[in-house]
């Protein structure tokens, strides 16, 4: 598998703020293919019928809550890059992301080297 140059990205958040700084924090990284969602059912149906490459997903979010969106991408595709991301970083909440499936976890705020850090980790992970 070739890892895509410029990924697609599906950041989902019910934050619409927080969905636009994310997207920002991306088009500086020159990464303009990113799609939004605001709570779990959107995340699934996108998913479905996008496959982004690599998904930030809240875990806060309603409809289902993150945990559970993350279990639903993973039977869609077992090799999905899911990134959580929180404003609560407890070591269970990381645990959690982690042994669920997720690639990753970014706490909020993000920094723009975390994201990118992210975005290069699937860059390897995919070529």
């Amino acid at each position: 598998m070739q890892a895509n140059p410029k990924p697609t990205i599906l950041i989902a958040d019910d934050n619409a703020l927080m969905r636009e700084l994310l997207a920002s924090v991306l088009r500086e990284a020159g990464i303009y293919d990113v799609l939004r969602a605001a709570n779990g059912i959107e995340v699934i149906e996108i998913y479905r019928e996008k496959r982004p490459d690599i998904v930030f997903l809240d875990i806060q979010m309603p409809d289902p809550d993150g945990l559970a969106t993350l279990s639903k991408i993973r039977e869609l595709n077992a090799k999905a890059f899911v990134v959580m991301v929180s404003g609560y970083s407890s070591a269970e909440n990381v645990k959690t992301a982690i042994d669920t499936g997720a690639k990753g976890f970014i706490v909020k705020p993000f920094s723009v080297n975390r994201v990118m850090g992210i975005i290069n980790k699937y860059q390897a992970e995919a070529s």
